[in-house]
This record gives structure tokens, sequence and C-alpha cells, in this order.
């Protein structure tokens, strides 16, 4: 983006291999001026055994015609950008102080700055995340400071640095927080389930093996969860110099035969005072 207008600055924007779309975050000084006009939006590829570059063609349409076909359009290589009057809020995502791993969530917490005299309810969404990251929606309720989202780190996340930011609405004005650089990483502990069989009324033992991926410091509850109804287990501790857990599970009367392949293991690690 060449031509951003005075006080007016965007976020990198790095294409990663593969990937269709990219956000860009604009932002706006305190002292930028009101006003707006047409800016370019320019690509250059980085391959160094390539020289490639592009420019915006966008088709605009203007009229349609029955069953949505394009009946008037034009051919647009710029786009419109304006500087509005500041909105009486802004919001900010608080740096986890840990990173993220592979099939778990996390709580974002979102802070807002409020311009006196406003109170008003403040909405939170994601408005773009990369493949593999999904999220929620939250709500800064009237005259609240902060709240918490949540974002789902699903198994085919890619691994590394991942920018994210969380949009806002209230007021009549639409915004976002700065890019927050997020590290996502492997599991830090992996578990692995056995396959168990019993009959009703007796009760059996899972032995679940362990392996530390990452060290860490402390003692956690490894507990099993989508268990068929009159199966139960209680949680089971473990460190980093544990490799096997052993879960006695109660099969009570009302227990049904079948096959059941919904159970799963989930643990939270505590580091740098913060959950993972």
């Amino acid at each position: 983006l060449p031509e951003l207008p005075e006080g007016v600055t965007a976020s990198e924007a790095v294409v990663p291999e593969g990937a269709t779309t990219m956000p860009i975050v604009l932002t706006a000084a305190p002292e930028a001026p009101a006003g707006g006009g047409l800016v370019r939006l320019r690509g250059v590829s980085d391959a160094a055994d390539q020289s490639l570059s592009g420019e915006l063609q966008q088709e605009v349409v203007l009229v349609y015609g029955q069953n949505e076909i394009t009946f008037y359009a034009r051919e647009v290589d710029r786009l419109a950008l304006a500087v509005s009057e500041a909105a009486p809020y802004g919001v900010r995502i608080v740096p986890p102080k840990v990173p993220a791993v592979l099939q778990s969530s996390m709580m974002l917490t979102v802070e807002a700055t409020r311009a006196e005299g406003f109170t008003g309810p403040i909405d939170l969404y994601f408005p773009y995340l990369p493949t593999g990251l999904g999220g929620g929606t939250a709500r800064i309720e009237e005259g609240q400071a902060s709240v918490q989202i949540r974002l789902e780190i699903q198994g085919n996340a890619a691994a590394g640095q991942h920018m994210i930011f969380v949009g806002a609405r209230g007021a009549g004005f639409q915004l976002c927080t700065p890019v927050l650089p997020l590290e996502v990483q492997a599991p830090w502990v992996q578990f692995a389930l056995p396959a168990v069989e019993s009959e009703i009324g007796k009760p059996v033992e899972m032995r679940v093996a362990l392996t530390q991926r990452t060290p860490f410091e402390g003692s956690f509850q490894l507990s099993l969860f989508g268990l068929p109804k009159g199966v139960s287990a209680e949680p089971q501790a473990f460190t980093k110099d544990s490799t096997e857990l052993v879960f006695p599970l109660v099969v009570t009367e009302e227990a049904k035969e079948g096959k059941f392949e919904s159970v799963g293991a989930t643990a939270t690690i505590i580091a740098n005072e913060e959950p993972i």
C-alpha cells in the first residue's frame, strides 16, 4: 500500500505459501487528519529465482440482473480508504505468556480503553483466522474494561507464528485490535489411549502412555472425557517424569453394551502462571 493517507500505517502483509487470503490492518494515528482517497495495492514475490509483481484488479458489480447475473460492473484498480473521527473506544489483546498448542483452546483477554463518557457495550469477534484456528465471540459489557474470548487451535493448524487480531463493534464504529503474533506449538505432552474392554458391573484398568515433548515443571491432572454412560474414572496426576498413568474405570450396572470410540484425555499445564 504505497499511497496511504497521512498518519495511516499498514500491518506487514506476507502471504504464506499456499494461502489465498491475507488481512491487512490499517491504523490511523491520533493526529491523522480526517479525509479519504484511493490507494493502490501491490504485491511482489520474494522468491529468489522469480521477479513477479501484480496490482489490484477487482470487479465491482453495480447492477445485478435476474438470478444475480451481473448486468453492469466496473473494474477498479484502487481501494477507497477514509479516515474518520476517532471512535470513543479502543481495544487490544493482552499478549499471552504461553504458546498455544495444537488440539487445544486458549482464552485471550481483550482490554478496552474508553473515552470519557462512553460506557456502552463492545461486541468482539474474529474477522479472520489462519487455517486451523477457530474463534468465538464475546462482549465487553456496559461499563466493563475487559473480557476473555475463546480461540480454538485445531490439529491441522500450522506450527509457528501466526498473526491474529480481534474485531470490535460498538457506538456505531467497527475497528480492531493491533495485530498480535501468536506462537503455535505441538502439544507439550502426548497421550496414547489404548483400547480396553470389560463387562457390565466389572471394573477395568486403562493404561495411558505419556510422551513429554516440551519440558515443564510441576504436577498436573489428566482427565478422561467421552466415557459412556455408567463408566467413570478419577483424574490422575502426572509430572515431566511420568511415562504411564493407570486409570481404574468403574463400570456400573447402568453401563450399556457396545463399542465406544469417543473417549479422549485432556490436561491443563500451568507455565508462567498461565494455562496451556
